[in-house]
């Protein structure tokens, strides 16, 4: 079900319970002021990671890996 309001929609998504409880503290350990925050960061991370993976050098994409491996976004 999604809604729209502005510029933005609210969505219903099942997840299980420990992978959202998970993301909830991660989210919390990283200054995020709520689920919702956080959740958006993800994705738009990924989106613009697909947009602009085929400009990205090896080198360019590694070094963003281990960023986001230094900040637990990724193993």
């Amino acid at each position: 079900m999604a809604l729209a309001s502005e510029d933005k929609v609210r969505v219903e998504v099942l997840l299980p319970k420990e992978l959202y409880e998970k993301a909830v503290e991660r989210g919390r350990e990283a200054g995020f002021n709520s689920f919702n925050e956080f959740l958006t960061f993800l994705l738009e991370q990924i989106v613009e990671e697909e947009e602009t993976e085929a400009s990205l050098s090896p080198e360019d994409e590694e070094r963003i890996k281990e960023r986001l491996r230094s900040l637990g976004y990724i193993d």
